[in-house]
């Protein structure tokens, strides 16, 4: 539960000057994801499609000419509280975003020497490469270094220990990583990367193993300077995955890219208030830095940016679509978003200077528990600023369709620059701790009536089917190879029902995590250091009552329910 912070911010130490171990580059890698109809460019600093000029997510893209985005940039904000009141903030707008590149020592919290130098780079393969390597593994594996020429991409690949990494890439993994890095198939389950083995990338989802048509990770972290300057950042640890389908059915997933953060909070002290969202700054075609649309569909954990036009010639040096431009959606698939807020660019039109882009830490934090730079709560009705008006999660919540609900269309909004923030709140944090957040990027073809969204409600709700079903069913390079299925780790939970202890063994590996929820699925417990076999978790401090008890290992979660009885 968010924590009273407008009490909290009046005591927020914000020191303009911080000392780190070390001084890290901005992080600069880029590759173009272009497996379907969509070419997005994938940053590893925080921030997704642009080039730092123009927005680099493109429909439909045609070679030899500019062509027209849906948006000019996007990126994660995280923001939270300590035990001191200490505001910390990492949040991605138009520069670095104060991310920087590569993994964090579990140990000590801080960079590896030499970490955000040689991890400046996306990893990326394609599902027929992997297709093509397993054909001719029988052939390779007793000859590393013609798969090394042939296969670099998956002989380099940075899974666990993988014996070919500093061949492929010229520098070695850490040593002392207490969790994988990028996610692969583990042949003969020894939780070690070894291509000639028989193992190779494939993206893990709820122990669903997935072989997409295109495939990217990095990973890059939160220590160092901060945005806004002034910022004191989260120590955090991300792994960012970016994955693309090149299906015929259904039609939406040919026009989504899909990105996994799995966040690592490496402090040492607990965070509470903490809030992870998706920045957007939107733009849709030649006409988007003058009259985009947002709105938000919380049903569907959604939200979209629309150009509302049939004619999309606003400007003349900026590319446009030709005919109806399309309709941007963005969805968080494994996460709620609890909230939804836009806001302005107040250099374009004639803007309230509370509803602008945020410039000091604070007022970041207002927008990511859903409050406007001044402090005032976001509110129904309008534009969403009524000082006194009945308070909103949502903005703009309500089919555009619909002449009596609140929208773009009826809130009557004057022209200009808008972003769009969709928030998850994490609550506490405890270190150590590993959250997530899965989200669809998806273009919908415009409907070419004022007010109408189309198909995209129809399209989100086919992809949250697709995600929640694992993609079984979508096609796949490797349809004609058997993959098998992650095998769960053997559990043992006793006694059930507890009255003291509750043990938990591990038959085959030790799980990174080990959580205890109540029937109304808050945290109970959890355990990020497995050090004995079986553990033990006192319970006799617990209401009586039923529980869900979660181990969480690298390919996906063991739950089991458990019933615990105090005193008998």
């Amino acid at each position: 539960m968010l924590m009273k912070w407008t009490v909290y911010l009046l005591f927020l130490l914000l020191p303009g000057s911080i000392l780190f171990a070390q001084d890290c580059p901005p992080a600069s890698a880029a590759y173009d994801l272009h497996a379907n109809a969509v070419s997005a460019r994938i940053l590893n600093r925080g921030a997704l499609f642009t080039d730092g000029q123009a927005g680099y997510f493109l429909p439909n893209p045609q070679p030899n000419v500019q062509n027209p985005t849906t948006m000019f940039t996007a990126g994660l904000w995280i923001g939270g509280v300590d035990p001191a009141f200490n505001l910390k903030l990492s949040a991605v707008t138009y520069g670095n975003g104060g991310f920087f590149a590569g993994p964090l020592d579990p140990a000590t919290g801080q960079p590896y020497p030499q970490a955000c130098f040689d991890w400046d780079r996306i990893f990326h393969v394609r599902g027929a490469q992997i297709a093509a390597f397993l054909s001719q593994l029988p052939a390779l594996a007793t000859d590393p270094n013609a798969a090394i020429a042939q296969f670099p991409e998956i002989m380099g690949w940075p899974g666990r220990n993988n014996p070919y990494f500093e061949t492929v890439n010229g520098f070695a993994q850490p040593d002392n990583l207490t969790q994988s890095l990028a996610p692969f198939f583990d042949q003969d389950g020894d939780a070690m990367y070894n291509p000639l083995a028989g193992d190779y990338p494939v993206l893990i989802l709820n122990g669903a193993l997935i072989i997409p048509a295109e495939l990217t990770w990095c990973v890059y972290h939160s220590v160092g300077p901060g945005n806004p300057p002034s910022a004191l950042n989260i120590p955090v640890e991300i792994h960012q995955t970016a994955w693309a389908f090149d299906c015929v059915q259904p039609a939406a997933l040919a026009n989504t890219i899909f990105t996994s953060h799995k966040i690592i909070y490496r402090g040492t002290e607990p965070m509470d208030s903490v809030q992870v969202a998706v920045w957007v700054d939107s733009q849709i075609g030649n006409c988007g830095l003058l009259d985009d649309y947002l709105g938000s569909l919380p049903e569907l954990h959604a939200f979209y940016s629309t150009s509302n036009r049939t004619d999309d010639n606003c400007m003349s040096d900026i590319p446009a679509f030709a005919g109806i431009p399309p309709i941007q959606s963005v969805t968080f698939l494994d996460r709620p978003m609890d909230r939804f807020i836009t806001f302005n660019n107040g250099s374009i039109g004639t803007q309230i200077p509370a509803t602008t882009d945020p410039k000091t830490p604070v007022e970041f934090f207002h927008y990511l528990t859903g409050h406007w730079r001044d402090g005032q709560p976001l509110t129904a009705g309008g534009s969403g600023y009524n000082p006194g008006g009945t308070p909103a999660t949502h903005a703009f919540p309500d089919d555009p369709a619909n002449p009596s609900g609140w929208s773009f269309c009826t809130a009557n909004l004057p022209a200009a620059d808008r972003r769009g923030l969709g928030v998850s709140e994490l609550g506490r944090w405890d270190p150590g701790e590993i959250n997530q957040l899965v989200t669809a990027w998806a273009v919908h073809d415009g409907a070419g009536v004022a007010c109408d969204l189309g198909d995209t409600q129809a399209d989100i709700a086919a992809l949250r089917d697709l995600y929640d079903n694992a993609f079984s069913g979508v096609c796949s390079p490797l349809t004609a190879i058997p993959i098998r299925n992650w095998e769960a780790p053997g559990v043992t939970v006793f006694p059930n029902p507890a009255s003291q202890n509750l043990f938990i063994r591990f038959e085959q590996q030790q799980p990174l995590q080990v959580r205890l929820f109540d029937t109304n699925g808050r945290l109970i417990s959890r355990q990020t250091e497995i050090t004995s076999n079986p553990l033990s978790i006192p319970v006799q401090q617990l209401a009586n009552g039923l529980y869900t008890l979660e181990c969480l290992f690298e390919q996906g979660a063991v739950r089991q329910k458990v019933l615990i009885q105090p005193g008998k």
